[in-house]
């Protein structure tokens, strides 16, 4: 029965957070301009003026960067940011508005349809590939759209490379337990994000609030492992915990007290008790 026991797949965790893929952004694209957003050719932007100067203009920039600004001319906004863009636009439309110099005149510029970009996935995932996004999409958008990480990809380990250079190594971890958003980066076009093979699997079972298979990381021990899981459910015995290690076809069996936690290092297909 133990051996039954053990050969019961369990699920890893973190691995059907993108498992259930999206046909399209919409809903997720009606969110406000982020201030760190970056223009490139194919946004469209809308200017508003209003006090003693109304007016809203939608334009768009163009292959070259370039918005055509009505008795103003050209003005370059790809590769700056919606507050960088506004306060370029403001200078340069200062000219014909006398009023924005003054503080009679109020602008606002915000984001109308946004651009495409292209982004590669590969690796660990369910369908690796080249992906087009709308601009405002992150890393978890692109791993949704590619069916999230395959049985055997790291949900600890993905990394994000930008113009051939890595740029972040994203830890799911931290998103779903810590609930660290800086985990979500924004995309660009060309990046390229890869899932390695998870290296680490341990599954724990018993008296804790969420039995699973666990990712760890390298350095991460006993008591790191036991605080994915939830911790202890409250009928649990705190003081020890069992360890099942299989070596070259043999099963060790571990009794780890409790002041070892922190020091007992797991190894991949430990299971824990």
């Amino acid at each position: 029965d133990s051996l039954a026991i053990d050969q019961e797949p369990m699920k890893i965790f973190g691995h059907e957070m993108f498992r259930h893929r999206v046909g399209g952004f919409e809903q997720n694209m009606n969110i406000a301009t982020p201030e760190n957003y970056v223009l490139g050719a194919g946004d469209e932007i809308i200017v508003d003026l209003w006090g003693n100067s109304q007016s809203s203009m939608r334009m768009e920039l163009s292959p070259d960067g370039y918005v055509i600004v009505s008795e103003v001319g050209p003005v370059m906004l790809a590769g700056l940011t919606i507050k960088q863009a506004e306060r370029r636009l403001r200078n340069a439309m200062s000219a014909v508005y006398e009023g924005l110099t003054t503080g009679d005149v109020e602008m606002m510029l915000s984001l109308g349809r946004i651009r495409t970009i292209m982004v590669d996935v590969a690796g660990e995932v369910s369908e690796s590939g080249t992906y087009a996004l709308p601009s405002l999409s992150t890393l978890f958008d692109a791993l949704r759209m590619a069916g999230g990480v395959s049985d055997i990809g790291s949900v600890r380990r993905i990394g994000l490379y930008r113009s051939g250079k890595q740029v972040a190594e994203i830890d799911l971890y931290k998103y779903i337990v810590s609930g660290d958003n800086r985990q979500d980066i924004p995309l660009r076009d060309g990046d390229l994000i890869i899932i390695e093979p998870h290296e680490c699997v341990v599954k724990i079972s018993g008296d804790v609030r969420r039995p699973m298979r666990y990712e760890l990381s390298r350095g991460e021990s006993l008591s790191d492992a036991i605080g994915y899981a939830g911790g202890f459910s409250s009928d649990a015995n705190r003081q020890t915990v069992g360890v099942v290690r299989r070596r070259g076809g043999r099963r060790e069996s571990h009794t780890v007290d409790s002041a070892a936690f922190r020091s007992f290092m797991l190894e991949d297909g430990d299971s824990v008790i």
